[in-house]
Order: structure tokens, then sequence, then C-alpha cells
């Protein structure tokens, strides 16, 4: 699970295409994924189901931190795990 910042910080310093060599994939929600704008097959998009929880949180933060949040703190059984580790790729 991962917040735009990340996804960002990483694209800034030219270092995005590291993730991929590491995880297989990453879970983001819809929010996340629609604010870093980017298309990579390494993303999953994940819906937030508590529709509550994101609207509490985004009083105080924008909507991917607030979606990422609210799906990092209930993931359902099948995401309990969180990434998917990646053979290391040259």
């Amino acid at each position: 699970m991962s917040n735009t910042t990340c996804l960002i910080g990483l694209q800034r310093l030219h270092l995005l295409d590291l993730l991929p060599r590491l995880i297989e994939s990453l879970l983001v929600p819809l929010a996340v994924y629609e604010e870093f704008g980017e298309e990579a097959p390494w993303l999953i998009r994940q819906p937030v189901a508590d529709r509550a929880l994101v609207a509490a949180l985004a009083t105080q933060m924008d909507a991917g931190e607030a979606e990422a949040i609210a799906r990092a703190s209930r993931p359902d059984p099948p995401t309990r795990r969180w990434f998917s580790p990646s053979p290391m790729r040259g």
C-alpha cells in the first residue's frame, strides 16, 4: 500500500523503475492512482470500502492520503500481504 507522495518522490529522483525490480505489484487506492497519473502494470488499484473513514480523514489530509490510510487500516484478508516480492531483475 502506498500513498502518492512516495511514488512522486521516486519519480522525481528518477528511481521509480526500482519498484518493479523489488516488488511484483503495489496496491494503491483509486485516489492515489488518479493523483499519480502514470500508468504502470505493477500498480494495482484497490477500492476503499470504508468511505466514512475516508471522509473523516479527508478533513485533515488530501484524498490519496485519506484513502491509503483507510485502506491500510482495514485490509481485506486477501490483501493482508501488502506487497508481492519480485525476484531481482537486471
